[in-house]
């Protein structure tokens, strides 16, 4: 089946697994979370009865609930080592096989938020985010809980080479864009439309072209600067608005994506852990689930991806997934963190 995950033959559907395991209600005609939306929609429309019959010292406590309802939103972040087939999965979990690219490294340092029943008339299909000075001056000083967790818990992260490989980003950029590289710090380009040769030029590294009018040298050519991409997504899986989170990826040489994935685990509601069925759960993956237990983060599930990598499927399969199962209760004997395989 290659990089399908919702099956229909019977077998292991590991997305559905995934949902049910996190209390999502996925339906075939109402989509992920569909019980969940008809709630929160019926509960919108009560919302300005109550206000009219409450005493009026509660009219606005009613009127800031329904506008925290009406924004409400599920965040996922989809998360693991670099070339752990996150962006596959990413795919074939929202039903859009060509939507982010796979066949392209190494993969930017941007994050990339996919929106699903969110975008309004007002709304972009598309914005890109740069970086400003401030913003690469505190990812190479970090500070607080997150980087005393990493440096604590990730093997071989040194504050002083990722401040080595920012400056090296910062040197290419400018040789890449030149004196528009000031002009463009800390702002955004908009689309109205998205297409693949635009996600390519924002969210994939590229190779660095000496002759900028080579067509080669479009792809990546915001890269170096691009901190997050804001993609509305016309079609999916989900009923109830949500949000999928897709990160660089960690142990990766170049440590500015490590940091960049570890930087952005505060803000999602829930975590899926990529694993490859060739190396599940190395020091690596342990070091990620450290410090999202670190940083309060229990809801989240581990899915060993690549199962065809195998060469038995249906007796390495069960191996792998118990060898899993045994260290996570091991190393977190009082969680219970669902375990789910596929390809």
């Amino acid at each position: 089946m290659g990089e399908t995950a919702l099956l229909d033959d019977g077998r292991s559907d590991p997305v559905g697994e995934a949902a049910t395991a996190v209390g999502f209600d996925l339906r075939r005609n109402g989509g992920i979370g569909a019980g969940l939306e008809a709630k929160r929609r019926e509960l919108l429309q009560l919302g300005p009865r109550l206000a009219q019959v409450v005493e009026p010292s509660g009219k606005s406590l009613v009127e800031e609930a329904g506008r925290l309802l009406d924004r409400q939103v599920c965040k996922i972040a989809v998360i693991g080592q670099i070339k752990s087939g996150k962006s596959s999965f990413i795919n074939a979990c929202v039903q859009m096989p060509n939507l982010l690219p796979t066949d392209v490294t190494p993969w930017t340092t941007a994050v990339t938020n996919l929106h699903f029943v969110q975008r309004s008339q007002e709304d972009p299909a598309a914005v890109f985010h740069f970086f400003n000075e401030d913003e690469w001056q505190r990812l190479a000083e970090g500070g607080g809980l997150l980087r005393e967790l990493t440096e604590r818990l990730v093997p071989g992260f040194e504050p002083e080479l990722l401040r080595q490989q920012i400056n090296s980003l910062r040197h290419r950029a400018a040789t890449r864009l030149g004196p528009q590289l000031q002009e463009l710090m800390g702002q955004c380009h908009s689309y109205d439309e998205l297409s693949d040769s635009v996600l390519l030029r924002y969210v994939c590294s590229g190779e660095l072209s000496p002759n900028s009018q080579d067509a080669q040298s479009d792809i990546g050519r915001y890269s170096d600067i691009t901190r997050a991409a804001d993609v509305h997504c016309p079609k999916g899986p989900f009923a109830f608005p949500s949000t999928i989170i897709d990160t660089p990826g960690t142990n990766d040489p170049f440590l500015l994506r490590d940091e960049i994935t570890r930087s952005s685990l505060e803000s999602a509601d829930l975590y899926i852990v990529v694993l490859t069925a060739r190396q599940p759960l190395s020091d690596a993956d342990v070091a990620l689930l450290r410090i999202l237990r670190g940083l309060h983060k229990e809801r989240f599930v581990v899915f060993i991806n690549r199962i065809d990598d195998l060469a038995d499927i249906s007796q390495d399969q069960r191996e792998v997934r118990e060898f899993v199962e045994e260290r996570i209760a091991r190393e977190f004997p009082d969680s219970n963190i669902p375990v789910i395989t596929g390809s």
